[in-house]
C-alpha cells in the first residue's frame, strides 16, 4: 500500500503526473515503478506521515461533531518556513478529507507553487478532486497575484505605476 500525499495508488493503475513534486509514502515493503525523468530523489525513513494522518483523523472527527450539531467545520490555517512542508500536510489533509467523504474548501495562497490555479495566481476551490492533479480545479475561483518570479516582489519594477 503507497500513497502520494494521502492520495492512494492503486495497483497496476498508472498516475499520470508532469512537472510537480511529490512525497511517495510507502507502508509496506513496495515495488513502485516510475518512468520519466526525475529531478531529485531520496529514501528516509524519518517521515511525518503520522503526525499527518492523526491530524486528519482529529480534524475528521471534529468535521463529524460539527456536522451533527449543523454548525460550520474547523477552519485551518498553515504557516511555516521555506520548505517546511506546508504544502505536504495540506495536500494530504486535504486528500484524506475528501477520502472519507468530505468537500474541503482549500485556498491557495502562494502563487509560486500552485496547486489549484494556474502559475501566478492565489485561488480557493471545493475539493472535488485528488491531489496532486494536473488539472486546474474546475470550480477554482483564482486571481492573478503578480509574477512567480522571486526576484520581481515590487509589481512597480514590472508594469510601473
Amino acid at each position: 500500500k503507497a500513497e502520494i500525499f494521502g492520495r492512494e495508488l492503486l495497483i497496476n493503475q498508472p498516475l499520470t503526473l508532469t512537472n510537480c513534486k511529490v512525497a511517495i509514502l510507502a507502508w509496506d515493503d513496495s515495488t513502485i515503478k516510475i518512468s520519466g525523468e526525475l529531478e531529485s530523489e531520496y529514501d528516509t525513513n524519518d517521515s511525518q506521515a503520522v503526525c499527518y494522518i492523526n491530524a486528519s483523523y482529529i480534524l475528521n472527527e471534529m468535521r463529524l461533531k460539527s456536522h451533527y450539531s449543523r454548525k460550520i467545520g474547523p477552519k485551518i490555517i498553515i504557516t511555516g518556513a521555506k520548505s517546511s512542508g506546508k504544502s505536504t500536510l495540506t495536500k494530504t489533509i486535504a486528500n484524506y478529507a475528501f477520502r472519507v467523504g468530505w468537500n474541503p474548501i482549500l485556498a491557495d495562497l502562494d502563487p509560486s507553487d500552485n496547486m489549484i490555479t494556474p502559475p501566478g495566481c492565489i485561488g480557493a476551490s471545493i475539493m472535488d478532486f485528488l491531489l496532486p492533479n494536473d488539472l486546474i480545479g474546475s470550480n477554482a475561483l483564482s486571481f492573478f497575484a503578480g509574477t512567480t518570479n522571486e526576484r520581481h516582489k515590487d509589481f512597480r519594477e514590472l508594469y510601473g505605476r
